[in-house]
């Protein structure tokens, strides 16, 4: 029997801090901390906010489909920064915006926040939507929101519209009284068609079911295979995949998920990715740092669950 090495305490320890040491030095050069002003934070639907933060480093070099992660407070109540997708950066004005809703204690402290106060920020964090042209050439560009997942896809289509790309948003929400960016969008100029749950305005339904009425709708039309950017709930994007089974179409999905550190250490937001050399079939990411942007195919909806 051959002899096994053990490691003690202490060594494990190092190794630990090791592995933890080098995912931060992997990050530093495209993470920047920085201790930002608030511009204005404001109201704009039921329980949802829009706050503009003066943070030149992040704003210079943050893409649609990353994220911050924001101290609330000074204290450690709440003790864990707040992860939050990029709405929109302004390089040259050196702020970024943020779209939020109020939902618990530290969304709650933060909608209390005035103009002039300070938030330390990490970011941007993550890999965002790739939009490149080979992506995006050729294609109805078709950007599908959830919810507050519209937030990086109005960056998104700002990003795409300067590269003169056809697009089409498909925007979920509640109710119409949960609407927000329409003014942004009407800017960029892209096709804008609107799902109401209740059926208080627009579609009635979900945005998934918006978009199988549109790919239904225009399936025998003489226009190339869309390409999808989604982002909101497990179960809008689960639905997003499952027309992409059937109307054969190929996109990226930005996850949520509950993160702990969001620079990929705790292992708290670990998603199933397909893995066919795995035993199991799958094997795990961070959405936090190999996301939140994945593959619309390499996702293992079958076997994630929703959390």
């Amino acid at each position: 029997m051959k002899n096994v090495s053990r490691c003690s305490a202490g060594e494990c320890h190092k190794i630990t801090n090791q592995l933890r040491l080098s995912i931060s030095r992997e990050e530093i050069a495209v993470l920047y901390q920085e201790d930002a002003e608030i511009i204005a934070n404001r109201q704009v639907a039921d329980f949802i906010f829009e706050i503009d933060l003066n943070v030149p480093k992040i704003a210079n070099c943050a893409m649609p489909g990353q994220f911050v992660q924001i101290k609330i407070t000074q204290s450690i109540d709440p003790l864990l920064r707040r992860p939050f997708s990029i709405f929109a950066a302004d390089s040259a004005a050196g702020k970024i915006s943020i779209l939020y809703k109020v939902i618990g204690k530290g969304t709650k402290i933060l909608s209390k926040k005035c103009s002039g106060e300070r938030l330390n920020l990490l970011g941007p964090l993550g890999n965002g939507f790739d939009f490149s042209a080979q992506k995006c050439s050729g294609h109805l560009n078709i950007l599908v929101g959830g919810g507050l997942g519209i937030a990086p896809l109005v960056f998104l289509a700002e990003k795409m519209k300067s590269l003169n790309n056809k697009i089409l948003v498909l925007y979920g929400v509640t109710t119409a009284q949960e609407i927000v960016c329409i003014d942004e969008l009407k800017k960029i100029d892209c096709e804008l068609k609107i799902a109401t749950d209740d059926g208080s305005t627009g579609f009635n339904g979900y945005a998934s079911d918006l978009l199988a009425d549109f790919l239904c709708a225009n399936e025998n039309n003489d226009f190339k295979n869309p390409y999808i950017y989604a982002c909101g709930p497990f179960a809008l994007l689960k639905q997003v995949h499952r027309l992409s089974e059937q109307y054969c179409f190929h996109g990226q999905v930005c996850l949520e998920k509950m993160m702990g550190c969001g620079l990929g250490v705790c292992l708290g937001c670990m998603v199933k990715i397909k893995n066919s050399g795995a035993q199991t079939g799958f094997s795990y990411q961070r959405v936090c740092k190999d996301g939140p942007v994945f593959d619309l195919h390499l996702v293992d909806w079958k076997n994630e669950k929703v959390s």
